[in-house]
């Protein structure tokens, strides 16, 4: 398990199966940006099951209508950031973010795979808070490898993540999805 790099950009943080704080109760944060004195990152496995179209009735593009929203992190929640992943642009695929709807257009329009997405708010710490938090077990470090992305659902995201891990994980039966039966 790695636990500290001096730059941890481009590192999913996925939150311990202990952890309790609710929002980010198992999670998979891609960490966008690891600077000298912040860190961001959003939350890529919690699809709010909308699409951009029902949150503006400005949205005429059914393109850009269709991306698919997602629960960002508990930081700006009130403001809708797109992004997409994308395959083939580089070795090791891209992540856009913060893009303008028409460059999000000409992402989603382009020649490469993309895996369009928008998030309402986003995830904050300061650089020795992250570290912090990592040092403590709340979180550890997976490397991004796209092709998750773009293959495992993002409700499977997070148990996928821990089994590549942990593989012993795999083992344990997941819990029912009905709390009352917990």
């Amino acid at each position: 398990m790695r636990t500290f790099h001096s730059d941890l950009s481009w590192n999913f943080l996925v939150s311990s199966p202990a952890s309790t704080a609710y929002e980010f109760k198992s999670t998979v944060v891609f960490l966008v940006e690891d600077g000298p004195e912040t860190s961001y990152g959003v939350i890529i496995n919690r699809p709010l099951d909308k699409c951009i179209s029902e949150f503006s009735d400005a949205v005429t593009d059914p393109d850009l209508g269709a991306v698919e929203v997602y629960e960002g992190g508990p930081v700006g929640i009130t403001e809708l950031k797109l992004g997409a992943f994308c395959m083939g642009e580089a070795e090791v695929g891209k992540f856009h973010f913060g893009v303008s709807p028409q460059r999000l257009l000409q992402i989603i329009r382009g020649r490469f795979e993309c895996k369009p997405m928008a998030f309402l708010g986003y995830t904050g710490w300061s650089r020795q808070q992250l570290r912090d938090e990592i040092n403590a077990g709340y979180w550890f470090l997976s490397n991004v490898d796209m092709n998750i992305i773009f293959d495992v659902p993002p409700e499977d995201l997070w148990r996928e993540l821990l089994i590549r891990e942990y593989p012993a994980i795999a083992k344990i039966e997941p819990p029912d999805s009905n709390v009352k039966a917990n």
